[in-house]
């Protein structure tokens, strides 16, 4: 059985709300993942994988939790992008690489607050926001998929040669209208 761990006290973390892993995967263009349980999924994440969460309830609605080292650095605009495409709230908080910690908190593409952590702080903002992952415990709602890196921003045909682009075709206004 999946069983929930705590952490958050050295993962940087994204929370999005009221969507399932497999839509948060392919938001983020995620591939090539595994099922873990959830336990296993949170060690793996310390390295340099990256773990996504079955939803888990929180405030204002269940949460998908996506941590790992390289979620602490996606810019703001790939955090508001993403929070647009999805069309719900987005959180990231982030852990930088001198130790400093920050949370972006987006709801439908709009940045709401952008504020600098403390450690100690860090669980009340996230209770506050959507769910303080230093008090998870007990069995898991399902099981976690890993996955590789989280990139900065979204992978494009120059950072990725294998991304099939598709070519803008006539579409059928144009037809009509002869454009």
């Amino acid at each position: 059985m999946s069983t929930l761990v705590p952490f958050g006290t050295e993962q940087s973390w994204l929370a999005v709300r009221d969507r399932a892993q497999g839509v948060v995967l392919e938001a983020l263009g995620l591939t090539g993942g595994r099922v873990t349980e959830v336990d296993a999924a949170v060690r793996e994440a310390l390295g340099n994988a990256t773990a996504v969460l079955p939803p888990l309830p929180g405030v204002g609605g269940r949460w998908t939790l996506v941590l790992g080292q390289d979620v602490a650095h996606p810019s703001t605009a790939r955090i508001t992008t993403l929070s647009a495409m999805l069309g719900t709230g987005v959180q990231l908080f982030g852990r930088a690489d001198d130790g400093s910690r920050h949370g972006l908190l987006v709801e439908r593409g709009t940045v709401q607050r952008e504020v600098d952590l403390a450690r100690d702080d860090l669980p009340g903002v996230a209770a506050d926001w959507s769910i303080d992952p230093t008090t998870l415990e007990g069995p898991a709602p399902g099981s976690a998929l890993v996955v590789g890196p989280l990139r900065a921003e979204p992978p494009t045909p120059e950072t990725e040669p294998e991304l099939v682009v598709m070519p803008r075709g006539r579409g059928f206004w144009s037809r009509i209208l002869g454009r």
